[in-house]
């Protein structure tokens, strides 16, 4: 099954914890045989707009860093 996951926080890199809430649950549909596709809030700097590893791809769209980066959305 292919699967969209909407998120304002999720992991920029190995052992960042921002967001590592959402990336355990994603695990879990990765293990279970699913396609997954993440579309995360991101600024310049964090890396590549869009990263594919297997069965997950992650792109990161434009976010103010005031409104919805950092501490999250409000």
């Amino acid at each position: 099954m292919n699967i969209g996951l909407l998120t304002t926080s999720f992991p920029r890199h190995a052992g960042d914890y921002a967001g590592s809430f959402v990336a355990d649950r994603l695990q879990r549909l990765l293990a279970d045989g699913h396609q997954v596709e993440v579309l995360a809030a991101g600024v310049a700097g964090d890396g590549p707009a869009v990263t594919v590893d297997g069965r997950l791809t992650v792109r990161r769209v434009p976010a103010s860093p005031a409104l919805f980066y950092r501490e999250g959305a409000p």
